[in-house]
């Protein structure tokens, strides 16, 4: 919520991804589980995750096929 305060430009979708990615056991998740998890279509999630990027709010993370957001903030 801290980062939230300090950044209260940021979208309500993009708060929910980055409240799920925190979430999760590593600070991570496939960008394939969180279009699942918020039924977003493959151009909007990557575009969501470019701006969380941009905030250096998560970083991006490739190996072979599929993306790895992690959360930047642990």
């Amino acid at each position: 919520d801290l980062v939230f305060a300090e950044k209260p430009h940021i979208r309500r979708g993009d708060r929910d991804v980055l409240r799920y990615v925190m979430g999760q056991d590593n600070g991570g998740a496939l960008l394939a589980d969180i279009r699942n998890r918020f039924l977003l279509p493959k151009s909007s999630a990557w575009r969501l995750v470019k701006r969380l990027e941009r905030e250096e709010l998560v970083e991006i993370i490739k190996f072979g096929n599929q993306n790895l957001i992690r959360c930047r903030l642990r």
